[in-house]
């Protein structure tokens, strides 16, 4: 008795779970999917930011989200009601976060393409100083001179101008 009992609660609950469920409307201001797709992008983008230069943000009064809502023109309803929108179409939702995935890859990878690029020319300008030095130090050693040479210091590229929001 207690077991048909059990399936009776499971089945009722099954059936009260499964009814009509009214689709989000709209909202008046709808922001369109690309520009909802930028501005999640930038909020993306400014979150991993914010993790790291915390203090600068904090030295320069500056807010995130304001800045992101100014960019796009929007105000923050219009972005709240524009996401609930967007999320309760879950297929529509996962493909637009697929394509800031695709655009935040993008952007690691050719931040990583011109720190490669940085380190090769800096392993070869550390190469030519070295074999400068050896053919330096061969005549020094040969003329019985031993006065020693000055070490060559680098400056990373700034690499945040390529950056886009």
């Amino acid at each position: 008795m207690q077991r048909s009992l059990v399936y009776t609660a499971i089945l009722s609950f099954f059936l009260l779970g499964c009814q009509n469920i009214t689709p989000v409307q709209a909202p008046e201001r709808l922001i369109p999917k690309q520009k909802m797709e930028s501005i999640m992008y930038d909020i993306a983008i400014v979150n991993a930011a914010r993790g790291l230069n915390v203090q600068r943000l904090k030295r320069y009064n500056v807010s995130p989200e304001t800045y992101i809502f100014e960019k796009h023109n929007i105000d923050s309803l219009q972005f709240a009601q524009s996401t609930v929108y967007y999320a309760a179409n879950s297929e529509e939702y996962k493909e637009m976060y697929l394509n800031i995935e695709a655009r935040i890859e993008a952007l690691r990878k050719d931040f990583q393409d011109k720190e490669d690029a940085f380190q090769r020319r800096k392993d070869s300008i550390r190469t030519a100083q070295v074999l400068a030095r050896r053919k330096r130090d061969s005549i020094k050693r040969a003329n019985g001179d031993t006065t020693k040479t000055t070490k060559v210091q680098f400056k990373r590229p700034d690499i945040s101008k390529s950056a886009q929001f």
